[in-house]
């Protein structure tokens, strides 16, 4: 196994590992709101005016809704393979500019890419 295959591996497993732990926290969620809604019988135009959404009373967090959906994006990214993620891993571990993918194999670390000018680090 290479390393390109195994970056690949690599990040579909934290992508499932990602999304092991995003989809329970997303379906408590989505049933809290949807439970909330239910209770006010959908009439949202009932709702006083300072209701806070962003942190209610009822069983959910628009905070915590959020951070799922971003937790779940980010797991199906990495399950499919997180190409621009994967394509940056492996740039920096075969002395490749991760700017331009210039061959910087005789560089020496702190000088400047010669094609971009980025600082090798």
């Amino acid at each position: 196994m290479n390393r390109h295959e195994f970056v690949t591996v690599s990040l579909r497993l934290l992508g499932l590992l990602c999304l092991m732990f995003a989809v329970p926290r997303f379906v408590v969620q989505v049933t809290a709101l949807f439970q909330t809604l239910n209770g006010l019988n959908w009439q949202l135009r009932l709702l006083p005016e300072n209701f806070d959404w962003a942190q209610s009373n009822y069983g959910f967090s628009l905070g915590e809704l959020f951070v799922g959906c971003l937790q779940l994006a980010f797991g199906f990214y990495l399950l499919l393979g997180g190409h621009w993620l994967r394509q940056r891993i492996t740039r920096i571990e075969r002395d490749i500019c991760p700017e331009c993918g210039y061959d910087l194999s005789g560089i020496e670390m702190g000088h400047r890419c010669p094609e971009c000018g980025v600082v090798r680090s």
